[in-house]
């Protein structure tokens, strides 16, 4: 389906931004210990307000009415994946996997391309599950 309105520029400036500061910010988060300091770094932690962003900004591209649903699914999926993490099952490529999901994210809202609603929410899904995990590993 083509995206709603004409957000070709902006969707190329947010790709170039998301793509640009994903690996810087997550590389300065610094040491994290405990649950408080692992809360404060999702809420303070920029890559992974990119990635609900660009979930969000990613919804706008579908002809669907009920945008909300890619960054519900997204924000559900990182309170899941927290536990998860915390429990001891996140792996080591976490961090980098999150890293990357921006970078599709950011991809995505680039070129405009949208997927059937199941397929998009399970990618958004999991993209949040592996953010989830990362900082529930880290607030463990």
């Amino acid at each position: 389906m083509p995206p709603r309105g004409n957000l070709s520029g902006a969707r190329l400036a947010a790709a170039l931004v998301w793509v640009a500061a994903a690996p810087a910010v997550q590389a300065a988060h610094g040491d994290i210990a405990g649950f408080g300091d692992g809360v404060l770094h999702v809420l303070g932690g920029r890559v992974h307000w990119l990635a609900a962003v660009a979930a969000g900004v990613w919804a706008m591209a579908f002809a669907w009415r009920r945008g909300w649903v890619l960054p519900i699914a997204f924000a559900a999926a990182v309170a899941a994946g927290a536990g998860v993490g915390a429990a001891g099952g996140a792996s080591s490529a976490v961090d980098m996997t999150a890293i990357a999901s921006v970078i599709v994210l950011g991809a995505l809202i680039a070129t405009g391309r949208t997927y059937p609603r199941a397929a998009a929410i399970a990618l958004v899904a999991v993209f949040g599950l592996v953010h989830g995990c990362s900082e529930g590993a880290r607030a463990g």
